[in-house]
């Protein structure tokens, strides 16, 4: 992903805890928390938020910053 700031995993992973942008094989975006070589995840499954594990995610990225002002 030239020219972006998405992070190849097998280059590099992000710090434990550390909240990120993660993509994974089917091109699907994530918002996830790197916990120890596995990227967290929140997913809404009939009317329930479920804690999962992404799958096959091939690139990550920092979060941008918060938006300022009004």
């Amino acid at each position: 992903m030239q020219g972006t700031n998405w992070v190849k995993v097998s280059e590099r992973l992000p710090e434990n805890g550390e909240q990120v942008l993660v993509v994974d094989i089917d091109g699907f975006i994530y918002l996830a928390t790197h916990e120890y070589c596995s990227f967290q995840i929140i997913t809404k499954e009939d009317g329930e938020l479920i804690e999962t594990v992404a799958r096959f995610v091939t690139h990550w990225m920092p979060l941008p910053p918060i938006p300022e002002g009004e």
